[in-house]
């Protein structure tokens, strides 16, 4: 509790010593750096040098070519840049208001948690039909969702923010993306929750899109995904079970 005690002190400070507009910009840049961006290029690195403890624990076997790394990684990071400058831009054009709820008071651990898990939920529900709709109508596939699917067999950490900039703001660039915004924006989230949530998110789309297989169950699920783009469209089974488009990964 006395942790608690002082990271709200920390918190009410800071509120009280910068701009909010400047404490959401700033937050947004941070837990994207630390969920995407640290992670992605720890993967960028093992498969750039290819140690060979890393070949056995890559589905299928083969590293990802020099050539094809380095256009995974400069397409995440113009997607990323982008994000920035858009969210930059919008709160110099809305100021004082801001995206996010940023105000001194931190939520109760109950409503953290009741913020977390609606946000998880609905996200969740909007990715699922959104994913899915870029996959079944022609169109949107054939000229935004089919760039993230032609990424090759042995995908890297670095491309789940791979593809065309529609695609970024809707399903990949957390928190900015439309399916934690639109969330987090109904429900009236905090901004650390909302944070919280894309810090991690962001990771687990890292490990999913890295090659490297673990017990994590989302990483063979979304395995299956590219392997058959009609199955597993969540970021997690809980809407493929229900709607009977989950697969296990082989």
């Amino acid at each position: 509790m006395n942790f608690f005690f002082d990271f709200q002190l920390a918190w009410r400070s800071l509120f009280h010593e910068y701009d909010p507009s400047l404490i959401e910009w700033t937050t947004v840049c941070a837990s994207q750096l630390v969920g995407f961006l640290v992670p992605g290029l720890v993967f960028f690195i093992v498969d750039l040098l290819q140690p060979a403890w890393a070949r056995p624990w890559r589905k299928p076997a083969q590293f990802p070519t020099y050539l094809k790394l380095w256009k995974m990684v400069r397409c995440s990071t113009r997607n990323m840049l982008t994000g920035w400058v858009l969210h930059g831009v919008y709160l110099w054009w809305a100021y004082p208001r801001t995206l996010f709820v940023v105000e001194s008071r931190l939520p109760t651990w109950k409503e953290a948690a009741g913020q977390y898990i609606g946000v998880f939920l609905l996200g969740e529900g909007l990715f699922y039909v959104s994913h899915k709709m870029m996959h079944e109508n022609r169109w949107l596939y054939l000229k935004i969702h089919s760039i993230h699917h032609g990424t090759g067999v042995a995908p890297t950490g670095m491309s789940v923010w791979y593809g065309h900039i529609v695609d970024h703001f809707m399903f990949n660039g957390l928190p900015l993306a439309l399916v934690t915004l639109v969330p987090a924006i109904v429900l009236q989230a905090h901004i650390l929750v909302v944070e919280a949530l894309s810090m991690l998110a962001l990771l687990s789309g890292v490990v999913s899109h890295s090659g490297y297989y673990y017990r994590d169950k989302t990483v063979y699920d979304h395995w299956a995904h590219h392997e058959n783009s009609s199955k597993n469209l969540g970021a997690y089974a809980v809407m493929d079970v229900l709607f009977n488009s989950y697969t296990a990964s082989r």
